[in-house]
């Protein structure tokens, strides 16, 4: 008697994606997107495009599933390896991110009003007032 193989069933979290875009060869790598909700998408990149370039491109085809996590601009992401933030003129070739493979890359997306709010806050540091004692 053979064991039926599992059903499988996709879970809202996981959104199914076709073959032939997401095929990596040894030319090619293939990231797995992961965002802080639990929420994943594929995209196959070369081992010469830089961070920022990459950045664009999630914003630029942004997938339907994540609507709500919509980001302003692609500044307002970031890539994090092995809890490291990646850089945005790095390539993934330096990152030492291996072709043929698939990675899991965390993405931050930042929130503008917080970006704003930092730039804010260190702006009004400079013009913060200071007092100077002596003692004699």
């Amino acid at each position: 008697m053979s064991i039926p193989p599992e059903e499988v069933t996709p879970s809202s979290t996981t959104p199914i994606t076709h073959p032939a875009p997401n095929k990596v060869d040894n030319e090619t790598i293939k990231i797995t997107l992961l965002l802080v909700s639990g929420k994943r998408s594929d995209l196959v990149v070369s081992p010469s495009d830089t961070v920022e370039a990459i950045k664009r491109r999630i914003f630029e085809n942004w997938p339907k599933e994540w609507s709500e996590e919509l980001p302003e601009s692609p500044a307002q992401l970031r890539l994090l390896l092995r809890g490291k933030f990646l850089e945005p003129n790095s390539t993934m070739e330096g990152n030492k991110i291996p072709t043929g493979q698939t990675t899991t890359v965390h993405l931050i997306i930042k929130s503008a009003a917080s970006s704003e709010g930092t730039a804010e806050k260190a702006k009004n540091l400079d013009h913060a007032g200071s007092c100077r004692c002596t003692i004699m």
